[in-house]
């Protein structure tokens, strides 16, 4: 089962490309950070399929796993952020703070209000107003999180 994700999850395997493809105007033009993607893509795809093996808690699909890595690719900086806890459970993170307002807004919400219901939503848990700017900072993070799928429950593991 490894040896065939591995062999599945070449950079050059059409289902890898597909994945860069539909990511490639979030990540920008720049080839090293294409490759550090499809590196950390391909990463993340193994320790998924090592956790449901072992019979733990994973991201369901290549779509959140994919999600994930963009994150890890463009906010490194925010990563330790978006994955602390901020309620009881692990999977109570700030990632899926950010992802229950914008969630709850009607598709066609401008930016305006994403914004203010990300911001609302940062105040209420008490985070700091620094990491808040720093997360509402760039419309291309908050327009990430707003897209499907959610992964701020199963992202607590790789961030």
């Amino acid at each position: 089962m490894r040896r065939e994700l591995r062999r599945r999850l070449r950079p050059d395997d059409p289902e890898v490309e597909e994945v860069v493809t539909a990511v490639a105007g979030t990540l920008g033009k720049n080839p090293r950070e294409i490759k550090r993607f499809v590196n950390v893509f391909r990463f993340y795809a193994v320790i998924r399929q090592e956790r449901i093996t072992a019979g733990l808690p994973a991201p369901d699909t290549l779509a959140e796993v994919t999600k994930l890595a963009v994150l890890a690719i463009r906010w490194p900086h925010l990563r330790a952020a978006l994955g602390r806890q901020i309620g009881t459970t692990e999977r109570d993170t700030v990632l899926s703070l950010l992802e229950a307002p914008v969630a709850e807004l009607p598709e066609d919400a401008d930016w305006t209000a994403r914004k203010e219901a990300l911001h609302q939503s940062l105040v209420n848990a008490h985070v700091p107003d620094r990491l808040r700017a720093n997360l509402l900072g760039s419309e291309d993070l908050c327009k990430l999180l707003a897209a499907n799928p959610s992964i701020g429950t199963t992202a607590a593991i790789f961030l």
